[in-house]
């Protein structure tokens, strides 16, 4: 995995982030509205703990799977499936074997990008973790491992889930833009 991920472009610097609404050049409607909203403005610097709830492998991406709450949904202004259930919120019980199905709806796209493909893109993550979201909810018996960390799951074709049995937290900061 070490010589075949390496950190995106836009991780260049080494900070790794969780992207609340891609602007691209900032420059279309959609990212002057998402600027003004009073939500986006009000919260600009503050800190968040965000859940790590397990990692995702595909070929083209490595990224860490964030589960948002209700309070961080506020600043989340991506295009996710709206037409499935959230499941936001902290201090569920832990069960034997995981929800296999942990994020439904809006914020199921959040996660950190921890490496890419050569020649991949950073936003291609994302991408690859609504696919993995799609799979989830099709109910079917995938091949799943448990493992010292917690459960692992085979979706095919290179797509891999490590649901954590481990609660992991990381500080961020919703800063709204990063270089």
């Amino acid at each position: 995995m070490m010589n075949y991920y390496q950190l995106a472009s836009s991780n260049a610097n080494g900070m790794l982030h969780c992207t609340a609404m891609y602007l691209g050049n900032g420059t279309s409607p959609e990212s002057r509205q998402y600027w003004n909203k009073r939500e986006v403005k009000t919260n600009l610097g503050r800190s968040y703990a965000l859940d790590v709830i397990g990692l995702v492998w595909t070929p083209r991406t490595f990224g860490a799977r964030v589960k948002l709450t209700e309070e961080e949904l506020i600043v989340w202004g991506n295009d996710d499936d709206n037409s499935l259930r959230t499941n936001g919120g902290r201090g569920e019980v832990q069960q034997k074997k995981p929800d296999f199905s942990p994020t439904k709806g809006r914020g199921s796209r959040a996660h950190i990008t921890l490496g890419v493909a050569k020649g991949v893109q950073a936003v291609v993550t994302g991408r690859d973790l609504q696919e993995i979201v799609r799979l989830e909810a099709l109910h079917q018996d995938w091949p799943t491992y448990p493992c010292k960390l917690g459960w692992l799951r085979d979706y095919g074709a290179g797509k891999w889930v490590l649901y954590s049995d481990v609660d992991t937290t990381v500080a961020s900061l919703f800063d709204g833009v990063y270089s």
